[in-house]
């Protein structure tokens, strides 16, 4: 298996945000975590076909959003990149 490790730094938005309004911001989430994810993804690197895991590992200090809300935003940024769909 491949392991491919990236950060981004900021706060999460969550997939809820389009339903409040504020699509801009989740938009603009996923164009950072994409960013972020095509520094450090080579281009030996082969987008996976097969099982892929997602380790999300979230760091807060004082808001905690819901962690459920977060990971398909992260995992759309991706997609195409790391894994196909």
């Amino acid at each position: 298996m491949t392991r491919f490790e990236f950060i981004v730094n900021g706060r999460p938005v969550s997939q809820q945000a389009r339903k409040r309004g504020k699509g801009n911001r989740l938009q603009d989430w996923k164009k950072t975590v994409r960013q972020e994810a095509e520094k450090y993804w080579s281009s030996e690197q082969k987008t996976a076909t097969g099982l892929v895991m997602l380790q999300i590992t979230y760091f807060y200090d004082s808001v905690q959003i819901d962690i459920d809300n977060i990971v398909k935003p992260i995992q759309d940024a991706i997609k195409g990149l790391a894994y196909t769909n």
